[in-house]
């Protein structure tokens, strides 16, 4: 779990369909001290949510297979944890406004470990996701 006073010690839900990067992924959330636990798309993150897991932070890649996309996964979580914040990361270019305007958190990828520690330091310290 990660100790620092400037993030919860609430695991974060990483979803990403490749599993090597999924398990690289893990491994640096590890690395920085948070517990961390994997799903390969937004039906199967669901249904650890409805088996009880209650993540404090979304980490999702934002093209996957299965019809749901991170957006769409993002505001099916947020619906069932309200306090839920969301990091988003792609490899496909930097993702642009939301319709109201708001841009969300995004990791371009590929990533160092800082560029995620720095950013999961912010995100951390936001509001909560509102889709």
């Amino acid at each position: 779990m990660n100790t620092s006073p400037a993030a919860p010690a609430l695991p974060i839900l990483v979803v990403e369909d490749d599993a090597a990067i999924r398990r690289i992924v893990l491994a640096q959330l590890k690395a920085l001290g948070y517990e961390a636990v994997g799903a390969p798309d937004g039906r199967v993150a669901l249904a650890l949510l409805d088996d009880g897991l209650r993540p404090g932070l979304l980490f999702t890649d934002m093209v996957m297979p299965g019809g749901m996309d991170g957006l769409q996964l993002a505001a099916a979580v947020a619906d069932r944890l309200p306090d839920v914040r969301v990091l988003f990361t792609s490899g496909y270019g930097h993702l642009g406004d939301v319709e109201d305007g708001r841009r969300p958190h995004v990791l371009d990828k590929p990533y160092p470990r800082a560029a995620l520690a720095a950013k999961l330091a912010e995100v951390w310290a936001a509001a909560p996701y509102r889709d």
